[in-house]
């Protein structure tokens, strides 16, 4: 798509083209130094020598732009070593990120990943500089831009327009052809839509600002995508990589997304390009920007075998071999395209902007100063096993548990309606608050009517619909929380998780512990039959046996109204991920009615429940309808004169095991019922875990029942899914609908027989 920007904006002086080769001779110093030290690294070192020219360029016109600190920089592996450079060089301010850069290196406790996560896995989320935080690099870059989407919502209102942060982003070629960059570029393309004049007059005032009006696009995502075309990757070619593609044309699959190729060896383009970029972004106009380069080394460290001494005169481009390159005539080609010894440097001699002693003694300098400041960190303490078990806590801080005042007034309030009401609440109370998923944004609230209500409130800014891209929704949601937000983002049925459990597992789930990172997301699972069954595996699966293994993500499912609202309310004061298990047929239905405190309170995390008292038999179980069942049936045991112990465990993970062992200890019997199948299902992962810490000590029976579904998969016919599943509902005298189980009640006589 052709643009309008006026070239005149980009000129450089001598004195910048200067800067630009010293930010990429310290680049390159920071590389040399780590090859140098190579045999004290633990893991890969992934290096991008003849690459530096990307970071530098692109980094000088955020600088220059005046928003280099404000910007949202989503690095991969390779521009980290330029990112980093030229935040401590153009900025000068704050602890130096070059050193943490080493810390990570080395494993130094002192370092912002406490020595846990090594290599590039590493940023600065403090300094606006995302976090490398997992292998797959087009991962964490499409996290930005839920970060980018925070930034034009809540910094840009009464900034002028060349002050607007933006955000940008880097991967290579082959993270390109990853299935979450389609789904980042087109949900960007989708909040960067401009509606009609018509349309934007047709929104509620309150519900958009000047920005909006100005640009008629309601949300914004201010993003410029660059591609580091590498040439090659560890072996494949870009032949068998993406068929040889011109990259950059794909921009035009995108809304008013702008591409464009670069040379990128050559910095001052790259600036050039990238200022553009950053206009159009201000705008709320994407670029994808394809940067030509080739990579001067193997993909790691040790895929290039240096010729005898090469290492020692630091001639780095001595090497008899380069894994993945057959033709070293095509490298030593591109050797002399190398921005620090050979294109750029050239072009500076050439327009007699500085002398050939000068610019070694640039290189030489910043060779002498990295070389210090690695030697330097290395006298840090490295983490030890005694200082690592300190904290190895998965989790941030719960919240402390708030209680209601029970002398104010309260509602009587459904399922669905409690969880309408706590999220209308928590958008009006908080203006980080953000509600988004498929189908969300309409006066019914959803395909299952869960926001009846909010949208027409608080309009398409607050509450919006996605597109078809749960990947895209947990990265995007992600990016928010990073960024101080409080997003809430719905599944329109449980089932669809998967698309996006790459993020939960790699990004969300483990980086407290490794980085300390607060990804305060609110994820909603509906789960569980839809009305009266049919709907099939796909709608109607529940996630837990897979969430939980994943260890950082708190898994709640609430019974009733009040721990809906409840627990929504914990969630959103909490600083970590949250995983709200939703029972769809508990929409309306008797059994799930509560009262509701209209004043704050919050369910704490990590606390069972005990619905029903008893001293024969506990039954542990979980998701509304199976306690519901629970609770029902045990009514009708004590009719035999049986007294069950019911206890809701609320929180899924953690759960709570004191009161499960304290109840286990009185009753000496145990069932453990959920909704999800008997085998591998949660409640054999629970009974494992319960019988490490002395359960079976307690249990005078021969063994401890797992009450599911009796199928491994989720059928269609309705007398198969009702057969399947641990309870039963109908209706009773008086037309009310109730839950049972006569599955239950025959796991509990069988119990009865031991004593």
């Amino acid at each position: 798509m052709k643009d309008n920007i006026n070239s005149a904006f980009f000129a450089l002086t001598d004195e910048d083209r200067l800067e630009l080769y010293a930010l990429m001779a310290r680049t390159r110093a920071l590389e040399e130094s780590l090859i140098m030290n190579r045999r004290t690294i633990s893991g890969p070192l992934l290096v991008a020598m003849g690459q530096e020219a990307v970071a530098a360029g692109s980094f000088l016109a955020l600088h220059k732009a005046g928003i280099l600190e404000e910007s949202i920089k989503a690095p991969d592996h390779r521009i980290m070593f330029g990112a980093t450079v030229a935040i401590d060089m153009l900025l000068q301010k704050g602890p130096s990120l070059t050193r943490d850069l080493f810390r990570n290196f080395f494993a130094r406790a002192t370092g912002g990943n406490l020595g846990r996560d090594g290599n590039q896995h590493w940023g600065a989320i403090d300094r606006r500089l995302m976090p490398f935080m997992c292998s797959d690099m087009s991962v964490n870059a499409m996290v930005a831009i839920g970060y980018a989407e925070e930034l034009r919502r809540r910094e840009w209102p009464g900034l002028l327009a060349r002050k607007r942060p933006v955000g940008i982003v880097f991967f290579g070629d082959g993270a390109a052809q990853q299935g979450i960059v389609h789904e980042g570029m087109n949900w960007v393309a989708a909040s960067n839509f401009a509606h009609s004049p018509e349309e934007i007059a047709r929104l509620q005032k309150k519900w958009i600002d000047k920005i909006t009006h100005e640009t008629r696009v309601v949300r914004g995502a201010p993003m410029i995508f660059v591609i580091n075309e590498n040439s090659r990757a560890c072996y494949t070619s870009p032949a068998d990589e993406h068929g040889a593609s011109e990259l950059s044309k794909r921009a035009c699959g995108y809304g008013n997304m702008v591409g464009v190729d670069v040379d990128g060896t050559d910095p001052e383009a790259v600036f050039r390009e990238t200022w553009a970029a950053i206009i159009r972004a201000q705008n709320l106009q994407s670029t994808l920007i394809v940067a030509h380069s080739y990579r001067l080394s193997g993909h790691n460290a040790d895929q290039t075998v240096y010729k005898e001494g090469a290492l020692e005169r630091r001639e780095f481009f001595e090497v008899e071999r380069i894994f993945g390159c057959a033709d070293l005539g095509e490298f030593r080609a591109a050797v002399e395209k190398d921005p620090v010894h050979g294109l750029w440097k050239s072009t500076i001699l050439e327009r007699k902007i500085a002398t050939r002693e000068k610019l070694d003694g640039v290189l030489l300098y910043e060779r002498r100063g990295m070389d210090a400041l690695l030697q330097e960190t290395l006298t840090e303490l490295k983490i030890t096993v005694m200082d690592d078990e300190k904290d190895r806590s998965i989790f941030p801080a719960f919240p402390r548990e708030l209680f209601p005042d029970k002398t104010r007034p309260t509602k009587r309030m459904g399922y669905n309606k409690a969880f309408a009401w706590i999220v209308e609440t928590l958008i009006r109370e908080d203006e980080r608050v953000v509600y988004f998923g498929e189908d969300v944004a309409n006066a019914e609230g959803g395909v299952l009517a869960l926001t009846k209500g909010v949208y027409g409130e608080f309009g398409p800014v607050r509450i919006f619909n996605t597109p078809i891209s749960e990947e895209a929704i947990v990265a995007t949601a992600a990016g928010r929380a990073l960024a101080g937000g409080k997003p809430k983002c719905e599944f329109q049925f449980g089932g669809f998780w998967w698309d996006g459990a790459r993020i939960f597992a790699h990004v969300i789930a483990p980086n407290w512990y490794s980085k300390k990172l607060k990804f305060g997301v609110t994820a909603v699972f509906p789960c569980g039959i839809v009305h009266k069954g049919s709907s099939g595996h796909f709608h109607e699966d529940w996630p837990e046996r897979f969430l939980v293994p994943m260890r950082g993500i708190v898994v709640v499912a609430p019974a009733t109204a009040y721990e809906v609202v409840g627990f929504m309310r914990t969630a959103h004061e909490y600083e970590g991920p949250v995983a709200v298990l939703l029972q769809i047929s508990a929409a309306s239905l008797s059994d799930f009615y509560a009262e509701v405190p209209e004043e704050p309170y919050g369910i704490p995390f990590g606390k069972a429940n005990i619905v029903r008292e008893g001293k024969d038999v506990t039954v542990i179980t979980y998701g509304a309808a199976c306690v519901a069942a629970a609770k029902n049936e045990a009514e009708k045991l004590s009719e035999e004169g049986i007294s069950v112990e019911v206890i809701d465990l609320r929180t899924v993970w953690p759960y709570d095991e004191e009161l499960i062992l304290s109840s286990v200890a009185k009753t000496g019997r145990a069932v453990l019922m959920h909704e999800d199948y008997y085998r591998f299902g949660f409640g054999q992962m629970l009974l494992g875990d319960l019988n490490g810490h002395k359960f079976l000590e307690h249990v005078k029976t021969r063994d401890i029942k797992v009450l599911g579904a009796s199928t491994p998969f989720i059928p269609t016919d309705p007398d198969l899914v009702w057969d399947r599943l641990p309870y039963e509902r109908g209706r009773e005298e008086g037309g009310s609908t109730r839950h049972r189980s006569r599955k239950l009640a025959t796991a509990v006589r069988d119990l009865m027989k031991f004593s």
